[in-house]
């Protein structure tokens, strides 16, 4: 008889999207896609605004208020690696 004991529970386990994901793909439409090339952006630099601004051909305070604008919306501040991944994922899954 197969171990199955890491299928345990699985019938009750449902995938859930943070409770920010709506007011953050709500916002995204708004913006026409800029918060999420925002992200996208700085992810390809690593993480450098100045360095995302630049990629995008934005003032690099445009990026800050996006950053700001995405901190509020969502709690995370994309500067940190872990938070920029979730949104990066996020993000991913809002594309149709």
């Amino acid at each position: 008889m197969p171990n199955d004991s890491w299928n345990r529970g699985a019938d009750y386990v449902q995938p859930a999207p943070p409770e920010w994901f709506p007011r953050l793909c709500d916002a995204n439409t708004r913006s026409v896609e800029a918060l999420a090339k925002t992200v996208r952006a700085l992810a390809d630099v690593d993480m450098n605004a100045l360095a995302a601004a630049r990629a995008l051909e934005l003032h690099p305070n445009t990026v800050c208020a996006r950053l700001v604008r995405l901190r509020e919306l969502t709690g995370l501040d994309c500067r940190r690696y872990h938070a920029l991944t979730e949104l990066l994922l996020a993000l991913a899954c809002a594309r149709p």
